[in-house]
């Protein structure tokens, strides 16, 4: 597996997913598709075929054992990590530039902010996009430029405390302020123009855009290339 020419992974975790469609387009757009244990389940019901599921295969049934046999399976029984912790250290393993995560997000708050927590964790060494049912969640860099529509509703989602906030382009601008959970948040924003512009000097902030990816490799940073084929 290490000598596969990977530039961007599909995360397909136990989670609520989003759109069938949307799931099925980032498996086909994918380098490596990488089931975390129950996201198998889904890969299953929409016929995509993985290159590996791993975890700790609590999730993975007999039926499912029997369906993807020709599919590398690895046990990671290590408790300390969440099945999509491991799915992310095994892409970054890979030297892959990004990864596109569908499932992360579902009915426990506890998953969903563990997940969050991913962006922190490895968001340095690969870079992210989550997708949910409502849109998607990236990290953000010191200085980015986002091209958006006019209109376009998105939210600044600090992890920790970011501090020197400048943002440009927006209905609410932001003049160096500080964002920090329980104390100053950026929920539900919206661009005035075509592209926000985006600055912090110091913590972990995340975008989240109320649309799908449109370019879900352009988002990770992946190379352009041809559809995978679900063999």
């Amino acid at each position: 597996m290490k000598d596969i020419p990977a530039s961007v992974a599909c995360i397909i975790a136990g989670g609520d997913i989003p759109a069938d469609s949307l799931v099925v387009k980032l498996a086909r757009s994918a380098d490596l598709v990488v089931c975390a244990d129950g996201g198998a389940r889904h890969a299953s019901r929409l016929g995509i075929r993985p290159d590996v599921i791993l975890g700790d295969l609590d999730s993975l049934t007999p039926a499912g054992r029997r369906r993807f046999h020709r599919v590398i399976i690895r046990r990671f029984p290590d408790q300390e990590s969440t099945d999509l912790e491991k799915a992310i250290r095994y892409c970054v393993s890979l030297k892959i530039a990004g990864a596109v995560i569908a499932g992360a997000a579902g009915d426990r708050l506890d998953h969903s902010t563990s997940a969050l927590g991913c962006f922190r964790k490895f968001g340095r060494k690969i870079r992210l996009m989550l997708v949910d049912r409502a849109g998607s969640l990236t990290l953000l860099g010191p200085d980015e430029k986002i091209p958006m529509k006019r209109g376009e509703t998105f939210s600044l989602i600090p992890l920790d405390r970011c501090r020197g906030v400048r943002l440009d382009g927006a209905r609410y601008p932001l003049c160096g302020e500080t964002l920090q959970l329980g104390v100053r948040e950026g929920i539900s924003n919206a661009a005035t123009g075509v592209s926000v512009r985006v600055r912090h000097s110091g913590g972990t902030l995340l975008l989240y855009r109320l649309r799908p990816p449109v370019h879900p490799r352009r988002a990770v940073g992946g190379r352009p290339g041809k559809p995978r084929r679900n063999r």
